[in-house]
């Protein structure tokens, strides 16, 4: 299997307010006015289709929020590739959160796709029925995590720690 060529490009810092959680979906190619660092990051390497999407997903999760960002693009082909930016977000009223954006051209724009990732100090069951109360129950996986959806392209998955619970929430486009 042959990987292509990828430099992480660090977007840096951006300081502080919480991550709200976006709904993913396929953007149209366009030329959006970029205020996102994450997406003139990308700009700037020659990614072009996917700006609408990190620039919405960008802005979604990170908010007015501290965070530090890497971004993997393809360096042969920045605008044809899948695009990936793994971010820490730091919240004032919830738990650090790792995010991770990934951004793949399609013929109608860019399909999106996101994971956040975050350790709550309160058991996994609180967890379920505050933050995903509106999702169903799917069952038990090995190691006790439990996975719950929201329609077809929306799922969480709640790992019990010693002394939390760590929540990830995935979602990918149509």
């Amino acid at each position: 299997m042959a990987y292509a060529q990828s430099t992480p490009v660090p977007v840096g810092t951006q300081e502080s307010g919480g991550v709200t959680e976006p709904e993913a979906s396929a953007q149209s190619v366009e030329s959006p006015t970029l205020t996102q660092p994450l997406a003139k990051a990308a700009q700037e390497q020659g990614v072009i289709r996917c700006l609408g999407v990190l620039e919405q997903l960008g802005n979604d999760l990170i908010g007015d929020n501290a965070f530090g960002a890497n971004i993997n693009i393809d360096d042969g082909h920045p605008d044809d590739r899948p695009v990936q930016a793994v971010l820490s977000i730091a919240t004032q009223s919830s738990p650090t959160a790792i995010a991770i954006i990934d951004a793949a051209p399609v013929d109608n724009g860019c399909a999106p796709a996101f994971t956040l990732i975050r350790a709550w100090p309160r058991d996994c069951l609180e967890i379920s029925k505050t933050l995903f109360n509106n999702f169903e129950y799917q069952g038990q996986m090995p190691g006790g995590v439990t996975r719950l959806t929201l329609g077809e392209r929306l799922q969480a998955l709640l790992m019990p720690l010693p002394s939390g619970c760590l929540s990830i929430r995935i979602e990918v486009a149509q």
